[in-house]
């Protein structure tokens, strides 16, 4: 029905335009402009494209409401790369999959979100400072109300101005956060909220290996293993929550919170560019459901999507990885409830986390300032992390929340790389080499999003 009703719209702003748009007039045999053709090249693209959304059929934005936007935001060659640890030395040689950026709009009456969502590595406080300084200039939507969630694809640019030809990119990425944010805005139309979760299986694995006999930590990628000698340091958060936005004239928007690495494409020395398994997903769910799809990467600080004990799956074709989550979300869809209050309240907090002693020698500071969200929507809640947060970390927010249900939303607002388990700490390794701060700062991040959960939902 919604889009039987769209394509009489279409058909009807067709007709008139047709009928009421003026002959051009001639003059000394050249064509001139009329006054209408002149404004229609004039306007931006925003324009044009907020025009289109508005014909595709009847918006209502009164009430709960919700939007959607994306934009396509492919790097030139010789963009600097994120992941495999040398984003200095990686860059972009041709385009495999668009990188796309991603606005889900909300609106309560009152309030409205703008939950964004990007094919990145990764993003920077500075980046999340200046879209919203840009939010709020264009839509009065102030930064406590505004979340950038970054795919953590390690075959997608890292938006950071230390990347390589970086400078021309984030123009690209400005302009196209922008974009994604006035389409979702005129994108609003009513809707009703339903919620649920579901479990994947064998999608996505611990990749630090211990002895089952003596617990010795093995390492993160050794050769394929027995699995009647060792075992995974944990087992994975194979949770996936599903936000379903039923929207009453327009397509009806998904939105997916789960957990894993994004590295099934690309290579330490590859320039490849490509959305991997979360744009394969979104487009399979998109088209399987016919609506629009957004994926929300959650605390995946160990987690990869193949194992190497002998008999787990290697998932090295993305897009049939992607499809193997899609059909997970799909077969979920009719066990989804439907949430009454839609509220939203927000909360940000800055606390500061203490360096290790590498780092205090490295940055020369103690401390390094980070800022903590909480985005509510009536019983609904979403935490945010600007770093790596170790999968242990995020169930722990999300048992001990006081919400029906709360999204984990890591590489978000920020990244400032890993923050693992306390327990990992006495293994080494990989994630634990490369954490800035001292054991413990995971749980009190973790302590801290529980206290502000509280602190909103009591309010």
């Amino acid at each position: 029905m919604k889009k039987l009703i769209s394509c009489l719209a279409l058909f009807l702003a067709f007709c008139t335009v047709a009928c009421s748009a003026p002959l051009p007039s001639r003059g000394n045999g050249a064509l001139q402009q009329t006054a209408t053709e002149t404004e229609t090249i004039q306007k931006s693209d925003i324009e044009k494209k907020t025009e289109e959304i508005l014909v595709e059929g009847p918006h209502d934005p009164t009430g709960f409401a919700t939007g959607f936007g994306k934009v396509v935001v492919n790097p030139n060659p010789g963009v600097g790369l994120g992941g495999f640890g040398n984003a200095d030395e990686r860059t972009s040689t041709h385009v495999t999959d668009d990188i796309c950026i991603s606005c889900v709009a909300v609106s309560d009456g009152e309030k409205k979100l703008l939950l964004f969502s990007l094919d990145s590595i990764g993003t920077t406080v500075t980046v999340w400072n200046y879209v919203s300084k840009q939010m709020e200039k264009e839509f009065g939507i102030p930064q406590d109300c505004i979340l950038i969630n970054s795919s953590h694809s390690h075959s997608a640019p890292a938006v950071n101005m230390t990347i390589s030809n970086m400078t021309k990119y984030m123009q690209t990425f400005y302009q196209g956060a922008k974009k994604a944010a006035t389409q979702a805005i005129a994108d609003l139309d009513r809707s009703e909220l339903k919620y649920g979760r579901t479990d994947t299986q064998d999608l996505s694995y611990i990749r630090r290996y211990i002895k089952k006999d003596t617990g010795e930590f093995v390492g993160n990628w050794p050769n394929t293993l027995d699995p009647a000698q060792y075992d995974h340091e944990s087992y994975p958060d194979e949770e996936m929550l599903i936000l379903y936005f039923d929207r009453v004239n327009q397509k009806d928007i998904v939105l997916c919170n789960w957990q894993c690495h994004v590295t099934n494409v690309g290579t330490r020395n590859g320039g490849q560019v490509s959305s991997d398994y979360v744009g394969a997903f979104r487009d399979y769910v998109s088209e399987q459901l016919g609506v629009h799809c957004a994926f929300f990467q959650g605390a995946a600080g160990s987690t990869i999507p193949f194992g190497k004990l002998k008999g787990e799956k290697t998932n090295g074709d993305y897009k049939k990885h992607g499809q193997a989550i899609g059909d997970v979300l799909i077969a979920a869809i009719p066990t989804l409830s439907t949430m009454e209050n839609t509220k939203i309240e927000t909360l940000t907090k800055q606390i500061q986390l203490t360096h290790n002693e590498k780092q205090k020698v490295n940055r020369g500071s103690e401390t390094q300032t980070v800022s903590l969200c909480v985005f509510a929507i009536g019983d609904l809640a979403i935490a945010t992390s600007p770093n790596e947060m170790d999968h242990r970390l995020g169930m722990y927010v999300k048992d001990h929340s006081p919400y029906t249900m709360t999204f984990m939303s890591a590489y978000t607002n920020g990244n400032y790389g890993y923050i693992p388990a306390e327990s990992s700490f006495p293994n080494g390794g990989y994630e634990v080499d490369s954490c800035r701060y001292v054991p413990g700062t995971g749980e009190m991040m973790a302590e801290e999003l529980v206290n502000m959960l509280n602190a909103v939902h009591s309010d």
